[in-house]
């Protein structure tokens, strides 16, 4: 799948991610290559995807998943990029 994160003042673009992990009003929930299409509210939480065995996190502060095709698309007003969920944590209170 290609991923596509758009930020007010960033962006990410990811080609080949093996899985999607995201929380949404409905919970939490997983996006693999195959899923169907599908568009949900992002809840303020944590948001993963593996590519290549490797997995990366995110903080996001709400915002809008549209998966389409091949392509996860997500619109967040705030996102942070961690190397574990100790260093989220570590950054959200720096930034308060």
């Amino acid at each position: 799948m290609k991923l596509k994160i758009i930020a007010p003042l960033e962006m990410y673009e990811v080609d080949d991610v093996d899985v999607v992990y995201a929380e949404g009003m409905e919970g939490y929930f997983t996006i693999l290559p195959l899923h169907a299409d599908y568009t949900t509210s992002l809840e303020t939480s944590v948001f993963r995807y593996k590519k290549g065995g490797k997995e990366f996190i995110f903080a996001v502060d709400g915002g809008v998943l549209v998966k389409m095709g091949d392509e996860v698309r997500i619109a967040i007003r705030h996102i942070i990029k961690g190397d574990s969920l100790l260093d989220l944590k570590k950054q959200i209170q720096n930034r308060r």
